[in-house]
C-alpha cells in the first residue's frame, strides 16, 4: 500500500499501510496528492522490523541524544549512530511511540511498524521531509507567508509574538494578498538561485494547506513594541534573524548544520532581511507591506 505527494517540488512515496493509511486520510495532505504511480525523488517506508528496533533501542540507551524537544505530552529524541540519524518520539499518555532511521545523505527514511497517533505521524513526517530536502537546499521555515502577486513576504517570530497578526491585518489592509501558510512553509533555493516558498501541509493552529508556490520578496522578523518601527538587518543580525526559525534539529549535527548555514547563506544573497518592531494595528501592516513592496 503507497501514498504519494509532491511537496516543494519533489516526490514523495510513503510505503506501508498503517502510513499510507494516515497520509491518505489526513485532510491536510490532500492538496498535495500524486497518482501512486508518479516516479518518486524520496521514499519513507515504514519497515523496521523487530530485530533491527531492537537494536536501534539498546543502541539509543547507551548514548544521549543530541537534540531533543518536546511539546503537549511528546518528547522526541534525536541521536546519531556512525552514519545514521535515528528519531525517536513518544507520546506520554497513550503510549505511542515512532522511530525513525535515516541515513545521512540517502533518499530513504526508514519508520517502525508500530500504530502511532495521528500527532505522532504528523510531526515524524515533517522531520523526514526536513531531512530527505536537505539534498534540494529547502527546509520548512516557521513563519507566516502573505503573497501579494508574485511576490511573498514572510514574517519570522517566536510564538505569540504576532506573527498571524500582522499577516492577518496585512490581509485586511491589502485584500488582494493572501495566505500561503500559517506556521510551516518550505523554502527552497532552486537550481537557478531563485528562492522559493512552497505551501505545506503543515501550517499550525490555522488550516492553509495551498498547493502552491512564489518568490521569496522580502523576509521580517517581528519584535512586540509601543511604537511601529522597521530596519534592514546586516548580514550577521540577518543570518540571526532567520536561523532561529529553521528546523532545530538540524542545528546539532554537523553534517546537517554545514547543509544548513550553507541554505541561510543562500537565501541572505538574494533577499533582503528586516526587523519590525511593532504594535498590532493596521499602521504596523502599511509600515512593513509600504518597506518591501513600495507604496
Amino acid at each position: 500500500m503507497t501514498a504519494t505527494i509532491r511537496v516543494a517540488g519533489s516526490v514523495f512515496k510513503f510505503q506501508g499501510p498503517d502510513l499510507s493509511a494516515f497520509v491518505k486520510a489526513m485532510p491536510f495532505f490532500k492538496p498535495f496528492f500524486v497518482d501512486d504511480q508518479t516516479g518518486a525523488d524520496f521514499y519513507i517506508i515504514e519497515d523496521l522490523g523487530e530485530d533491527e528496533m531492537k537494536s536501534i533501542k539498546e543502541t539509543t540507551a547507551a548514548v544521549e541524544p543530541f537534540f531533543d524537544v518536546s511539546f503537549e505530552d511528546i518528547t522526541c529524541n534525536f541521536y546519531k549512530l556512525e552514519n545514521r540519524i535515528i528519531f525517536y518520539t513518544h507520546e506520554e499518555h497513550s503510549g505511542k511511540e515512532l522511530w525513525e532511521s535515516w541515513e545521512i545523505g540517502s533518499d530513504t527514511v526508514h519508520t517502525s511498524i508500530i500504530k502511532a497517533t495521528a500527532t505522532i505521524y504528523r510531526y515524524a513526517l515533517w522531520v523526514a521531509l526536513n531531512y530527505l530536502l536537505i539534498k534540494e537546499n529547502c527546509f520548512a521555515i516557521h513563519t507566516s507567508a502573505n503573497v501579494f502577486g508574485d511576490k511573498t513576504l514572510i514574517f519570522l517570530g517566536e510564538s505569540g509574538t504576532g506573527k498571524s497578526t500582522h499577516t492577518r491585518l496585512l490581509r485586511e489592509r491589502y485584500p488582494e494578498s493572501f495566505l500561503l501558510n500559517d506556521d510551516s512553509p518550505f523554502i527552497k533555493v532552486e537550481k537557478d538561485g531563485t528562492v522559493m516558498v512552497y505551501g505545506s501541509p503543515w501550517s499550525g493552529k490555522t488550516p492553509c494547506y495551498k498547493n502552491e508556490h512564489h518568490t521569496l520578496h522580502g523576509i521580517v522578523r517581528l519584535s512586540q513594541a509601543p511604537y511601529n518601527k522597521i530596519k534592514r538587518l546586516s548580514p550577521m543580525e540577518s543570518i540571526g534573524a532567520l536561523l532561529p526559525s529553521a528546523p532545530p534539529m538540524l542545528n546539532y549535527c554537523e553534517e546537517t548544520t554545514d547543509a544548513l548555514y550553507t541554505y541561510i547563506s543562500d537565501i541572505l544573497e538574494k533577499v533582503p532581511v528586516y526587523h519590525l518592531e511593532c504594535l498590532p494595528d493596521i499602521a504596523a501592516a502599511e509600515l512593513s507591506h509600504d518597506t518591501l513592496l513600495g507604496n
